[in-house]
């Protein structure tokens, strides 16, 4: 049996978003004759929703005031909901965002959100805030849904931005062996000798028999997140010890910053997820990030029209 370690941060937010969720609501239902029969309160099915103040408390270390206000929650709504899905005519449009929040409190502004909603404000958030694991939780409503499917979903997702990250940051070395008038040798030299640090003396050919990748797509396509992540930052390290910390402008200087980094790397990766060798999928990212979209339009296709009741 596979062994999962979930983080205790993904399963608090876990826990905070499950006791959040409201699916009844509480009505009054007057009495003719309150003196003989008082007033009774009934309880009735509803729709999801969530208070927006306890949704806001879920994502760590957020300054939740500039999302309380209808403007905030209507542009969310908007914001994504695709194109194939929205209103052409602006009152309809105006009313279907409406339709997905009730302000409960016009003091301290609070509000009812909708799934939908919700979805929509986190990935929002997820701007300047870590909340894939929360936009995971929204799209995947089944309640049958273990937190290990969310975390496996969310280590999925990861990998589309971490993907981009990496990809910025080998264009800053490659821009460093530009500078540096390398030979093209020196450069495929360079770039063996990383795969070599970083995989154990192992080169991209094994890598690539072992898991039978694409042979014309780079290795980092395949990473998982916890790869992708650690070389990432390896990338980004000798990017900046290279501009702010080497001694010369030299090959050799590069390539000794270059050695540490992606040993650093393989020791941080060995003793938290295993050797990097064994974190990479199958699946593509560009395959992940196809596969992501199709799963958001069809949840927006689902709730779209699932409101506040």
């Amino acid at each position: 049996m596979e062994n999962i370690i979930i983080p205790n941060k993904y399963m608090e937010t876990f826990d905070k978003l499950n006791n959040g969720r409201n699916t009844t609501r509480i009505w009054r239902e007057l009495s003719i004759w309150p003196d003989w029969a008082p007033d009774q309160q009934i309880a009735a099915g509803a729709n999801d929703f969530w208070k927006l103040s306890e949704l806001l408390n879920t994502v760590d270390g957020l300054n939740g005031e500039p999302y309380k206000s209808t403007i905030t929650l209507d542009n969310a709504v908007r914001a994504y909901t695709p194109n194939k899905l929205k209103e052409n005519n602006p009152e309809r449009m105006s009313k279907l965002a409406s339709g997905h929040f009730r302000v409960i409190d016009d003091k301290n502004f609070d509000a009812e959100v909708s799934r939908f909603a919700a979805w929509a404000l986190v990935k929002e958030i997820g701007k300047s805030k870590p909340t894939i694991f929360h936009q995971e939780y929204f799209m995947t409503p089944n309640p049958n849904t273990s937190i290990i499917d969310l975390y496996r979903l969310t280590n999925q997702a990861e990998r589309i931005g971490l993907r981009s990250d990496v990809r910025k940051y080998q264009k800053q070395l490659n821009g460093i062996m530009n500078k540096l008038h390398a030979h093209n040798q020196h450069y495929a030299e360079l770039n063996r000798e990383m795969v070599k640090w970083l995989f154990g003396n192992l080169n991209a050919g094994d890598i690539r028999e072992e898991y039978r990748l694409h042979e014309n797509k780079p290795l980092a396509d395949f990473m998982n997140a916890h790869l992708l992540a650690a070389y990432g930052t390896a990338l980004k390290n000798i990017v900046y010890k290279w501009d702010f910390e080497a001694p010369a402008r030299e090959y050799s200087i590069l390539r000794g910053i270059v050695y540490n980094e992606m040993i650093a790397a393989r020791e941080d990766m060995k003793k938290k997820f295993g050797r990097p060798e064994v974190n990479f999928d199958r699946a593509s990212v560009d395959e992940v990030e196809k596969w992501h979209n199709k799963r958001e339009f069809e949840f927006a296709k689902r709730y779209i029209n699932t409101k506040v009741q």
